[in-house]
């Protein structure tokens, strides 16, 4: 037990069915160093006699949360709790109780206060019980001073950060993280974009690779359309090298994500190709054991996918026919719905012959009645109305034992085929197709 307990800790999770998750350490500017020395912070009452101090000392109160398996909770209270200017200014201020989210009494008080994650912190006007200011995570001794002084006076905190963001110059990164923070636990979003502009200009992009320069660049960066992408793209790989391939290849495909979505409803090709130039870009760097082969493909479906839902069916037929088999060739459900796409969409005869082989290949994986029925339209649209006619009988027949509607009137189109041999028309001129690609 001991192991595995030990084991928890370096992972940052707990084996117990808890509903509050432990937040992680993540990429935040912590040092493991020895604990500080001091007396310990927190009043050994229980809230309710917290409450009643705070109220006789007419102080704030202020509640701790942790559980009992959480590193950076130990962490807080080993260290940066016992920094003095973090002890001292909450002991003058507050009445300070700690809570476990663990116990009976503190997992019901975390769920009526809404503790998502722990470490978390709570100030509280003792009057009334109402929440002055709420946050989580693991936090610098500056940060802490700061979180304090948002639950003794925010106003006051804000017209002080405010002074020294339109008054000096080289703030250090936690000032900026703390402000954008308070910003938008007000609402005050237009402020906050401001402050993170002006730290994104002030700052290279190797001074941006830190926590809170890709925390900013992050939400700044929703589109390639936006004013701070480029830095992101010009240094993808400076980013993978500090925040690991996983968090930029996520940011990089919530970006083409969302573009690809926009370029689709605007049809505008420039904005689709600008969003691939970015997600291959971000593949190349994040999934070095893809071949250019396997890249190309990939490019080559998203094109693909594009092209067929803004309906160009040129460009969409000509990037199919070189990524559909290698892509999806044991996939029968995705061979077929490409084979039906050229079978409606597409009259140059050399794609019909590559979107036959797909419908064939569906067949061998899977046969049934939607993929026989595409394969006999093929068939009837290069002229090969013998074959045609034969795989319509097939696609009626699966009809029947699948008790599925005859949606593609194959038995219309076998009345046409019939009509057509009965006349003894001669096939249309096509190329030769393979045996195999014929008859699955």
């Amino acid at each position: 037990m001991t192991h595995i307990l030990l084991i928890c800790f370096f992972l940052n999770f707990s084996i117990f069915p808890k509903h509050v998750p432990c937040a992680h350490f993540g990429s935040l500017p912590f040092k493991m160093t020895a604990p500080a020395k001091g007396k310990p912070l927190f009043s050994d009452k229980n809230y309710y006699q917290a409450l009643q101090e705070a109220r006789r000392k007419k102080k704030g109160l202020f509640v701790y949360f942790r559980r009992n398996v959480c590193g950076p909770c130990d962490q807080m209270e080993e260290i940066i709790f016992k920094e003095p200017e973090v002890r001292d200014f909450y002991e003058r201020y507050f009445v300070c109780i700690k809570m476990n989210c663990d116990d009976e009494f503190g997992s019901s008080f975390c769920g009526t206060k809404r503790i998502q994650q722990v470490p978390a912190y709570l100030f509280l006007n003792p009057k009334d019980e109402s929440s002055l200011y709420q946050d989580a995570g693991f936090f610098e001794k500056n940060t802490m001073i700061r979180l304090a002084k948002a639950g003794r006076d925010f106003g006051a905190l804000m017209v002080e950060m405010y002074g020294k963001f339109e008054t000096e110059s080289n703030l250090p990164d936690d000032f900026f993280e703390d402000y954008a923070r308070f910003l938008e636990y007000r609402n005050e979003r237009a402020l906050k974009m401001k402050v993170m502009r002006r730290y994104i200009e002030s700052r290279t992009p190797a001074q941006l690779a830190t926590p809170t320069g890709w925390k900013f660049l992050k939400e700044l960066t929703s589109s390639t359309d936006d004013k701070y992408f480029d830095i992101f793209y010009n240094n993808i790989r400076l980013f993978v090298e500090k925040f690991g391939p996983g968090e930029v290849k996520e940011h990089a495909v919530r970006i083409f994500q969302l573009d690809k979505e926009k370029a689709v409803l605007a049809e505008d090709d420039v904005l689709f190709r600008r969003a691939l130039d970015l997600y291959m870009k971000t593949i190349a760097a994040t999934e070095t054991n893809l071949g250019e082969k396997q890249r190309k493909l990939i490019e080559n479906g998203y094109k693909t996918e594009y092209y067929l839902r803004v309906k160009d069916y040129p460009q969409y037929a000509r990037f199919a026919v070189q990524c559909v088999g290698d892509l999806y060739g044991n996939n029968p459900r995705l061979l077929y719905e490409h084979a039906l796409n050229f079978a409606l969409n597409i009259s140059e005869k050399s794609y019909l012959e590559t979107a036959l082989s797909w419908a064939a290949q569906s067949i061998l994986l899977s046969p049934h009645y939607e993929n026989t029925a595409v394969y006999a339209m093929l068939l009837q649209k290069t002229g090969d109305n013998e074959m045609a006619y034969k795989m319509t009988e097939r696609a009626l027949n699966y009809s029947k034992e699948e008790g599925v509607f005859d949606r593609f009137k194959m038995a219309e189109l076998r009345e046409l085929l019939q009509t057509l041999l009965d006349k003894g028309s001669p096939p249309q001129t096509a190329p030769p197709r393979s045996k195999t690609s014929r008859t699955p």
